[in-house]
């Protein structure tokens, strides 16, 4: 299954901002940009991208478990860098087919997205779409058809009438 991977970058002003890059990009953005929190943040990213992609998926979650709590240290619980761990556990998980285990991480990011960004953003109905597979992958096909017609109708919304 191909994932999309995030490498987390700074500006000049330090503030954080991911970004969706192709596989091979520079691995890091100049030193002097990054405080040391958000150069610890990269390092942990990419030592646990990197274990994924070498098939260590556990020491990759664990990777990934220690991003969620270096995150809510540094940047709170409701981050989107925090979620952005979240997803990445999650996805690790789903990849060894542990939907359920998965789970807990999907729901979160979702629930954080909506309130971050309202029901009918775009990040809300991706966080929703990827919560309804993972309901279907565990034979859950009513809560997968209620969080897909929730999907609908945020899009129906978004287009308007």
């Amino acid at each position: 299954m191909y994932r999309r991977k995030f490498k987390l970058i700074a500006t000049m002003m330090a503030a954080p901002l991911l970004v969706s890059v192709p596989l091979g990009w520079a691995q890091e953005a100049p030193a002097h940009v990054l405080s040391d929190d958000q150069q610890k943040m990269m390092d942990l990213l990419n030592a646990g991208m990197d274990l994924e992609r070498a098939g260590d998926v556990l020491g990759a979650e664990k990777i990934y478990r220690r991003w969620i709590g270096e995150a809510a240290k540094i940047y709170g619980d409701d981050s989107p860098l925090t979620g952005l761990g979240y997803r990445l556990l999650a996805g690790s998980m789903e990849s060894q087919g542990r939907w359920a285990d998965a789970e807990p991480y999907r729901k979160r990011l979702y629930d954080q997205h909506r309130v971050l960004y309202g029901d009918h953003h775009d990040e809300t109905i991706t966080a929703a779409g990827f919560l309804a597979v993972n309901y279907v992958r565990q034979g859950r096909s009513a809560d997968a058809l209620l969080m897909r017609q929730a999907i609908l109708q945020a899009r129906t919304a978004n287009l308007g009438d």
